[in-house]
């Protein structure tokens, strides 16, 4: 009997070791993050920012937030250039009103750079991205 005690321990020190294993969490959360990845587009047919951002209902809107994810930072008419390359048209003003909307609601971030505005996604709007997604980022690694 005391041999089988013996095992019974030392195989609950061996799943014990195995459960608190810091590697092992990291590569379970990584997989649960893939199988998300995979569930998110087999649902939607693809992982775009309207899935991520359902508040923002406009579809120039989000089309603008795919297009800054895709080339980064853009200046007004860049975008409006990539607008029309999608939708076959873009007006300037309906453009600058979305980006305006968009930096309103801290999903795009703009910077004013030589008589030009620079339009970006937003560091919240990043971060939400990845956190759907299943990617956790923490604050202390971005200081």
């Amino acid at each position: 009997m005391d041999d089988i005690e013996k095992r019974l321990e030392r195989v609950e020190e061996l799943l014990s070791r195995y459960l608190d294993n810091e590697y092992l969490q990291y590569v379970r959360h990584i997989l649960a993050s893939y199988l998300r990845l995979i569930n998110i587009y087999m649902e939607y047919g693809k992982i775009s920012p309207s899935i991520i951002f359902p508040e923002v209902k406009d579809p120039i809107s989000r089309e603008i937030i795919e297009i800054l994810f895709s080339c980064g930072e853009l200046n007004t008419s860049r975008i409006e250039e990539e607008l029309r390359k999608s939708r076959g048209k873009a007006s300037r003003r309906i453009v600058r009103d979305r980006l305006n909307r968009l930096v309103e609601l801290g999903m795009v971030e703009c910077e004013e750079r030589k008589n030009e505005k620079v339009y970006s996604i937003s560091e919240y709007a990043i971060k939400k991205w990845l956190k759907v997604l299943g990617i956790n980022i923490r604050a202390e690694e971005h200081e």
